[in-house]
């Protein structure tokens, strides 16, 4: 099927309202979408020709003036810009007398979509850069355009311009066409991070519905004189209106490919294959403009190659992978941190634990507890502090006990093993208390009937 470009039209008898910044970034943005768009300036001030690097030249043949003018052929008037896909129509203050030149032809008023069916299998999209007024050049721009697009701010003009223009197009449509003229509402913000006023915005919304875009544009700040020769979207592709530029681009793709006024570009066709979701197939077409963007700005190849921009773009690379590193080193750390803690706190509380639940017993559950541990190869300390705690006494006579035990073990496991003499037992005796004061005893050696003692066996 042969391609047919869809003609827009951004055309607004009020001044100020945004309309040669919206051509201009809309053409950037579509091309970043890999649409080949021709832009038609079509106001004599020609400052969309000069923001996209093509300023008029005096005497210089060729540009919208001839073409409406006379009947030679269109390609030698095309301008490539230094956008890839980006091809213009230029302006010049010859415009201002074309209708004083066209005043006595038949035609003059459809001139322009006489002359834009010869390009229109060349493109995806035109867009014609309206002047603020209605006069001969934007009813021509209707005539030839199957879409209008028009900007509104959010003052008390608005509602009143968008009448205007809505009456044109009916007039337009009633003498010149045999179709349909869809007219569209993009409303304007002029700063980016305020938005439209609320009260306005929804005003437009209710007098025309679901023909107001869902995106707003914002306004870029006004460039100084070493960057207008350069579309703002591509001094700015990052900030807030740049991003809403790309988001309007993105609506724009969706609505005519939903319409099926326009073939979805290569790369973000098959991406969006399939997504029934709106959003979710405008954010797709909004990654791909921005990273087409990007490499456009940061390739020193590329005509729209800027080199304050990719210097930033790689310091915002460079340290955002800093920053990647940094979190994932932290992490880590923080892990080992956290493990290291909790073993800490198990091996300071666990003692204090045990020991703390051993305060709330009652006295013979301590004792047992200490007799427990005392009967087993794990150090006894811990059950000598419980039994001090429950009974002093118990606890001294327990203390004396195992070091006795301790001391005298091998030498009472050595009188044991005696061998007997005569079939009879041997008699090991083993002091259990010794008196302080006292020699200390003998251990271990083999006695007979000695009081103090007891049957070793």
């Amino acid at each position: 099927m042969e391609r047919t470009a869809q003609v827009i039209a951004i055309a607004s008898p009020k001044g100020g309202v945004g309309k040669t910044a919206i051509v201009v970034n809309l053409a950037v943005a579509l091309a970043a979408a890999d649409q080949a768009v021709l832009v038609v300036d079509l106001d004599p001030l020609a400052t969309a020709s000069r923001r996209l690097g093509c300023p008029p030249v005096a005497g210089e043949a060729g540009g919208t003036f001839d073409l409406l003018t006379s009947s030679g052929g269109t390609a030698a008037v095309i301008r490539q810009t230094l956008v890839p896909e980006v091809s213009l129509l230029s302006a010049s203050t010859q415009l201002g007398e074309l209708e004083d030149v066209l005043s006595s032809s038949a035609d003059r008023t459809w001139r322009l979509k006489q002359r834009l069916a010869p390009l229109r299998p060349r493109y995806s999209l035109i867009l014609l850069d309206c002047p603020p007024s209605l006069g001969l050049l934007t009813r021509n721009a209707l005539s030839a355009a199957d879409r209008v697009l028009v900007p509104a701010t959010d003052d008390l003009a608005a509602l009143e311009a968008l009448r205007d223009t809505e009456q044109l197009v009916a007039r337009i449509i009633a003498q010149s066409r045999q179709t349909p003229l869809d007219l569209a509402v993009l409303l304007v913000a002029a700063d980016p991070l305020r938005g439209t006023d609320r009260r306005s915005a929804a005003a437009v919304r209710k007098a025309f519905g679901n023909r107001v875009f869902d995106t707003e544009f914002a306004l870029f700040s006004a460039p100084s004189s070493a960057v207008q020769d350069r579309p703002p979207l591509l001094r700015g592709p990052q900030g807030a209106a740049g991003q809403a530029a790309i988001a309007v681009a993105a609506e724009l793709i969706d609505r005519l490919t939903v319409a099926g006024a326009l073939a979805a570009a290569p790369g973000s066709g098959r991406l969006t294959e399939g997504l029934q979701d709106r959003a979710a197939r405008q954010s797709l077409y909004r990654s791909v403009m921005a990273r087409r963007l990007m490499t456009w700005l940061t390739n020193p190849a590329s005509p729209a190659y800027d080199h304050e921009i990719a210097l930033g773009y790689q310091e915002r690379l460079g340290y955002e992978a800093r920053k990647r590193g940094a979190e994932r080193s932290y992490g880590i750390h923080r892990t080992l941190w956290m493990a290291l803690a909790a073993l800490a706190a198990v091996a300071v509380l666990s003692p204090m634990a045990f020991l703390g639940a051993t305060r709330l017993m009652p006295a013979d559950w301590k004792a047992k507890v200490a007799m427990a541990l005392m009967g087993t190869r794990t150090p006894w300390e811990a059950g000598m502090a419980i039994l001090a705690g429950a009974d002093p006494v118990a606890f001294r006579q327990w203390f004396g006990t195992p070091r006795m035990v301790q001391a005298d073990r091998r030498e009472l496991e050595a009188c044991l093993a005696l061998p007997t003499v005569d079939g009879q037992q041997r008699r090991c005796t083993l002091t259990l208390v010794p008196e302080p004061s006292a020699p200390p005893a003998d251990h271990g050696q083999p006695r007979d009937g000695t009081q103090g003692s007891r049957d070793g066996h």
